[in-house]
């Protein structure tokens, strides 16, 4: 039994929608991607936190904002260092 039988056979008074065509084709209605919310990314990372830092921000960028170009803010508890800032 096809899919569209099964869907027959659940609502048999519907037959007359699963044999019209789309009123609208998909490709015709126009769309634009929504624009981008006004935010931040924040991180907490220590100093001695660096690798797993570079590492967060690396794949965060791969999988989201090399799209969408959010900027970045880093904490600290104490001053960076110059090994954290490079």
């Amino acid at each position: 039994m096809t899919s569209k039988e099964k869907a027959q056979s659940f609502l048999p008074h519907l037959d007359s929608v699963f044999d019209s065509e789309p009123v609208v084709e998909l490709e015709d209605i126009p769309w634009s991607p929504p624009p981008l919310a006004n935010a931040t990314f924040f991180m907490l990372a220590r100093n001695a936190e660096a690798d797993g830092a570079v590492n967060t921000i690396h794949e965060l960028e791969e999988r989201f904002n090399k799209r969408h170009g959010y900027p970045y803010v880093f904490l600290n508890e104490e001053v960076f260092s110059d090994e954290f800032k490079s």
